[in-house]
C-alpha cells in the first residue's frame, strides 16, 4: 500500500483541531473524502485503524518488535 504525507499531516491535525476531530468522530467518511490529498490507501488505514499500522504507514519504518503504540484521544467539554 502507498501512503501520502497527507496521512501524517492529516492525523497531526486531528491531534491539534478540535473541530476536525469532531468532525471525524461524527462522520469519519465524509470528513476523510473532504480532506485533500489522502489516497483511498489513507482513508482505508483511519476507517479501520491500527495504531501500529497507521505509526508505520507515516514513520515509513516498521515497529520494532515488542514495540505497542496507545492513540488516546480525550474530548473535553
Amino acid at each position: 500500500m502507498a501512503y501520502s504525507d497527507a496521512l501524517a499531516n492529516f492525523v497531526l491535525r486531528l491531534g491539534s483541531d478540535a473541530s476536525l476531530l469532531q468532525s471525524f468522530k461524527s462522520d469519519p467518511r465524509g470528513t476523510l473524502n473532504a480532506e485533500a490529498g489522502l489516497t483511498d490507501d489513507d482513508k482505508a488505514l483511519l476507517l479501520d485503524p491500527d495504531p501500529a499500522q497507521i505509526r508505520a504507514a507515516i514513520s515509513g519504518k516498521p515497529l520494532p518488535a515488542g514495540v505497542t503504540v496507545v492513540v488516546v484521544v480525550a474530548v473535553i467539554k
